[in-house]
């Protein structure tokens, strides 16, 4: 085999398992904040520190959420629900996941 090759193949399905995981929270937008079911399980108040969070300290997050298995997918939904710009998402997570690949 090809270590190239291989490397190649591990490298987009980590990366392509990670922005499904990303996408399926981008729909959501804290929408269920705004109507009258949701809004006793999430305030527009809890939301705004957590967007602020993400904004600020976004791309560690997302770059230390490759080496967190337990709480991998739930950080990748989050940064897709809290709004975080695709190319900000897909250039930290491939850096980490180059380095999760390698070992």
């Amino acid at each position: 085999m090809n270590p190239h090759k291989v490397f190649a193949v591990c490298f987009l399905a980590v990366l392509g398992g990670d922005c499904i995981a990303f996408a399926l929270g981008t729909p959501v937008r804290l929408a269920p904040a705004r109507q009258p079911p949701g809004s006793t399980l999430f305030q527009a108040a809890q939301a705004n520190p957590r967007t602020r969070y993400f904004r600020k300290f976004g791309s560690k997050v997302i770059s230390l959420a490759r080496f967190l298995p337990g709480l991998r997918f739930s950080i990748f939904l989050s940064a897709g629900t809290l709004r975080v710009r695709p190319s900000v998402f897909i250039t930290y997570d491939s850096l980490a996941a180059w380095v999760s690949v390698l070992r």
